[in-house]
């Protein structure tokens, strides 16, 4: 079976923080909670890295991203 990437997260330890610099899943793949298992999977990074916590920057015009 032919895999397919469909969703992308970018994670950056810097101290005690983490920052998501990039999350981003394919429209057509869209409420499907592939956001939700990359953001749990960062939490969990988050977590393996003893950081104590977690930042995800986004313009305020992104209305998908904030709503997140």
């Amino acid at each position: 079976m032919d895999k397919k990437e469909v969703g992308i997260l970018t994670l950056e330890k810097k101290g005690k923080k983490s920052i998501i610099g990039l999350l981003a899943v394919d429209n057509t793949y869209r409420n499907r909670h592939i956001g939700s298992q990359l953001l749990f999977s960062a939490m969990n990074k988050t977590i393996e890295w003893k950081c104590t916590t977690m930042e995800v920057v986004t313009q305020k015009d992104n209305t998908i991203a904030c709503s997140f």
